[in-house]
């Protein structure tokens, strides 16, 4: 049989800090909504995974921003897996829109795609 490919990512990976323009503010995007926002959207990590390397392995980690809108901003690989895979990650991560951060927040968001092959 044919080599397959597993994704994994947890919700216990998900590293979130926030940017606020006053202290006090608390913004109002829960953890666990940004990981279902990230698990909706696991056809684009897939998609990329067979676009680029079906057999890549490893353990990718980005960093990036939501914005006040809920827009993606400026996005940072920490750990590679394989250029052309990180690349076509993002730019279709740069698509998503998450919820909303309350208070003119910006949020920043580091989360590990683990990348492992295993035969059928």
């Amino acid at each position: 049989m044919s080599p397959s490919s597993i994704i994994t990512t947890t919700l216990a990976s998900l590293l979130v800090t926030f940017t606020t323009h006053a202290e006090e503010q608390k913004p109002s995007i829960e953890k666990n909504k940004i990981h279902t926002k990230i698990r909706e959207n696991m056809k684009d990590i897939r998609y990329c995974q067979k676009a680029s390397d079906p057999k890549a392995s490893g353990k990718l980690v980005l960093e990036w921003e939501i914005l006040s809108n809920g827009k993606v901003g400026v996005v940072k690989v920490l750990k590679s897996v394989e250029s052309s895979l990180d690349e076509c990650i993002i730019q279709k991560l740069k698509t998503w829109t998450f919820q909303k951060p309350s208070n003119d927040t910006t949020i920043r968001i580091k989360y590990p795609i683990v990348f492992s092959n295993f035969k059928d």
